[in-house]
């Protein structure tokens, strides 16, 4: 409940993480919790087979309780780039840490920041966020030693892409519009979504 842009905790490779005891994490956003629905955080969730034993972190345990998630990440002081909300998260798991890509607001300006964490519950912010000016990540892999991150924005409504030698620092001037690589056929699927009148819609 009250839960949107789940992300499913991923290998670099693509593939889905699982830590020893067999469970599979999820973060989202938390949606109009806060005193504001414009006011938004991140919380966690997990499965061991994603159709039932679903549980939330609710501050202190695990628990099949779904409405009462926590706060993992939370939004970030006042004047901050991240004042209004951290959202739209995607993890993904690289020698033994969660690397958190997440998109932060203050007002109108949207930005990208890092979190890191070796259980899903505690988040240790980049110290130099914001790491990018793009202002949605959706999704992350490490192919070799190059990171890549396709993301989206308010600046003409793009999807793009950007690559780096480390996940903190992403320049905000490389990124590139993606259309073209997902009009080459083989076995990749794009999923979007946008406004339909007053209906958000994939497509």
């Amino acid at each position: 409940p009250l839960a949107e842009d789940p992300y499913i905790t991923m290998n670099s490779d693509g593939t889905i993480w699982t830590d020893g005891s067999g469970w599979h994490y999820v973060t989202f956003e938390r949606k109009q919790i806060n005193s504001a629905s414009s006011q938004l955080d991140t919380g966690v969730a997990r499965t061991k087979n994603f159709r039932t034993d679903w549980e939330v972190w609710n501050g202190s345990a695990w628990t099949t309780s779904l409405s009462t998630h926590a706060i993992v990440l939370a939004r970030g002081a006042a004047a901050s780039w991240e004042q209004d909300f951290t959202g739209s998260p995607v993890v993904v798991m690289d020698s033994g840490v969660a690397t958190m890509l997440y998109e932060g607001a203050n007002g109108s300006n949207y930005q990208t920041g890092i979190a890191r964490s070796t259980d899903h519950v505690t988040w240790t912010k980049e110290a130099s966020n914001p790491v990018s000016t793009l202002d949605v990540p959706d999704d992350i892999r490490k192919i070799g030693s190059t990171w890549w991150m396709v993301g989206h924005g308010t600046a003409g409504n793009q999807t793009r892409y950007s690559t780096t030698v480390a996940p903190g620092s992403w320049n905000s001037s490389s990124w590139t519009a993606d259309a073209a690589i997902f009009e080459n056929g083989g076995n990749s699927v794009n999923l979007v979504f946008g406004p339909d009148g007053d209906r958000w819609a994939t497509y």
